[in-house]
């Protein structure tokens, strides 16, 4: 805790009267401002870390072109499950396809 306490107190030693004015505003108005910089960051942490690929569990880098990525599910549930190759992408989506039929079979 004193390494991070010590961390941010050097990120606030590097900034100017105005910038600490304005971040004493935010805060005391609910930290909306901070709040929207920290998720913004934390989105482009997570969109550039290595992933395991959906079928096989290799190691997907996402900083490599030739990665794929399915996002799916309702609005508020969104999956995302990345592949290190096309025909990764086409067993999952295969075997899923052959999973929904089953669930539709087993309905009827």
């Amino acid at each position: 805790m004193a390494a991070e306490k010590k961390k941010f107190m050097d990120i606030v030693g590097s900034l100017e009267y105005e910038e600490l004015v304005e971040l004493q505003r935010d805060l005391f108005s609910g930290g909306t401002s901070i709040r929207q910089i920290v998720s913004n960051k934390l989105k482009e942490i997570s969109a550039t870390e290595s992933r395991t690929c959906g079928s096989c569990g290799n190691e997907v880098n996402l900083r490599v072109a030739n990665e794929f990525t399915l996002i799916f599910g309702t609005s508020d549930t969104k999956k995302r499950v990345s592949f290190c190759a096309l025909d990764c992408m086409e067993y999952f989506t295969k075997s899923l396809k052959q999973l929904t039929g089953n669930k539709i079979e087993q309905k009827n």
